[in-house]
């Protein structure tokens, strides 16, 4: 009897071993799972954060583009405008020397 109780003690304590064991295997394990969904986390914030960073360049830069062809377009259709009317200037300034000219005050008196 005295030798059944001793193998009963001796079987618990490997177990309480194992378990212990276990247990401390089991917290290694959710230990190394944090710190590497803690590593992943962070890889993924650097590259969201160059993606972002890339995107946000790339729309400066087409912005700027398109402030500067749209800058463009402007200044060569407000140049463009005396050109498209020149005709019509030189001969409204035609109009107005002959009205000066047979006027009384465009006459020169002699």
């Amino acid at each position: 009897m005295n030798n059944i109780v001793n193998h009963i003690l001796l079987t618990e304590k490997r177990v309480e071993e194992v378990v212990k064991k276990a247990q401390e295997k089991a917290q290694k394990i959710k230990q190394q799972a944090e710190s590497d969904a803690s590593h992943k986390v962070e890889v993924a914030r650097k590259k969201a954060s160059r993606i972002i960073s890339t995107a946000v360049e790339k729309a400066k830069s087409s912005a700027q583009e398109l402030r500067a062809e749209r800058l463009q377009k402007a200044e060569e259709e407000a140049n463009s405008i005396p050109d498209s009317n020149k005709q019509k200037i030189d001969k409204l300034i035609q109009d107005i020397v002959k009205l000066l000219i047979h006027t009384e005050y465009g006459r020169e008196e002699i």
